[in-house]
C-alpha cells in the first residue's frame, strides 16, 4: 500500500506541540489508512522519532490558531 508522508521537525521536546495546517488534517481524515505524519524531535542531539498514523483527530488534541479573513463587499 502507498504511504503519504508529513514531516514536522523540531528541536524541542518529544511533547513540544507543533503547527499542522487545516490541509494536512483534513488529508489526515480522508485518506487515514495511508498517512503518515513523522514526529523528528530533539532535533539538536541525536535525532528521534515517533509516528502518528492515520487522522489527526484521533492522535491529537487540535486547537484552532489562525483564521482566514476576506473583506465583506456587503458589509458596511
Amino acid at each position: 500500500m502507498e504511504r503519504l508522508i508529513e514531516v514536522k521537525t523540531t528541536g524541542l521536546r518529544k511533547f513540544f506541540p507543533f503547527n499542522v495546517t487545516a490541509t494536512e488534517v483534513r488529508y489526515s481524515e480522508d485518506v487515514a489508512e495511508q498517512f503518515r505524519l513523522y514526529r523528528v524531535f530533539d532535533f539538536a542531539d541525536p535525532p528521534r522519532l515517533y509516528v502518528l498514523s492515520g487522522c489527526l483527530y484521533e492522535s491529537c488534541r487540535l486547537e484552532p490558531m489562525h483564521y482566514m479573513a476576506a473583506i465583506d463587499i456587503g458589509a458596511k
